[in-house]
């Protein structure tokens, strides 16, 4: 492994970017305290990728149980379940599994109950719909008493600075925003917490960063906007009425992977995946808008066939098959 972007040390100097950002990205990553290697491709950081591949889990589990789809891409799908695992433990960024792991419970819960709510005889369905919450906590219990996957999800010393950071940048947001509710401007949330001027701002919490950029009209907004498109494709994909449409088969994954992503963002403060999360709340919009307008396809039935006498036929015959 040779632990750093392929083609940093074959720039030519023309295309060489004088600028901090850049040189983030180019440079190697590793965790203070273990040295730990942690990948993060093009993007800024190990958390932005971490965030990305974890958050397309939905979409592998949609398209995997999709029965229609050719069984090699099917399989494909699943395949891509443990690689995306790999990839995610090679970031080491904790956010990542938890991505993942709200994906996969979110998802297992939503495709239940829509496939019972589309056959109420099918036992099957039934029993996983009542059972769910049971499995639930089974699943939570089994991750909590066991002593690795508890350290992939909530860490360890390792990871326990970083946790504690977080705790300390939460209780000085929630200090400052009540003394401003109306927030500091676009921009300035670095500032607003103290940071001085020239030192390397991290958040990394984005509640922290919506807060004292626009305050509580900003809380309200931006997560009210996720909230609402969460709900509306949760409501129409199990819905009786309209579930068997494509459209609002579609809605499924979106409507998980944005509820993972408004989980993930409690522990990740950086906006470098935002602008493919606002194109899925227009996905979601304009799914939405196909179910509430247009109707729905009608499926070609055959015409039945009718007997009538025919006393006239050529071939002497009295009776006659029509369509």
């Amino acid at each position: 492994m040779v632990r750093h972007v392929l083609w940093v040390s074959h720039i030519p100097a023309f295309l060489r970017i004088p600028d901090p950002s850049v040189q983030v990205t180019l440079t190697s990553t590793f965790r203070p305290g273990t040295n730990v290697y942690r990948a993060k491709a093009t993007f800024s950081t190990p958390l932005a990728l971490a965030e990305f591949i974890s958050l397309m889990t939905p979409f592998f589990l949609h398209f995997g149980f999709t029965p229609r789809i050719n069984p090699i891409i099917r399989l494909g799908c699943f395949l891509m379940i443990p690689i995306t695992f790999i990839a995610v433990r090679m970031t080491d960024a904790r956010l990542g599994l938890v991505g993942m792991l709200v994906s996969l419970l979110l998802y297992g819960a939503l495709w239940t109950i829509v496939r019972w709510r589309s056959n109420p005889r099918d036992l099957l369905a039934a029993a996983a719909v009542y059972a769910y919450p049971l499995l639930f906590v089974g699943g939570l219990g089994a991750i909590m008493s066991s002593h690795r996957a508890k350290m992939m999800l909530l860490g360890d010393q390792a990871q326990a600075s970083s946790t504690a950071a977080r705790d300390t940048q939460l209780g000085m947001a929630l200090a400052k925003l009540w003394k401003h509710p109306w927030g500091f401007g676009s921009g300035q949330s670095g500032d607003a917490m103290g940071f001085a001027k020239g030192d390397f701002i991290t958040i990394d919490n984005y509640f922290i960063v919506i807060s004292l950029d626009y305050g509580l009209l900003g809380i309200l907004f931006w997560y009210g906007l996720f909230v609402i498109a969460i709900i509306t494709a949760v409501r129409y994909c199990i819905s009786p009425e309209h579930g068997h449409r494509p459209e609002a088969k579609l809605l499924a994954p979106l409507a998980v992977c944005l509820a993972a992503f408004l989980i993930i963002k409690w522990v990740h403060g950086q906006a470098d995946n935002h602008s493919i999360f606002f194109m899925f709340l227009g996905m979601v919009s304009a799914l939405v808008y196909r179910i509430r307008h247009e109707p729905a396809p009608e499926v070609a039935k055959p015409k039945p066939t009718r007997r009538v006498s025919d006393r006239g036929a050529s071939d002497g015959s009295r009776e006659a098959y029509v369509s």
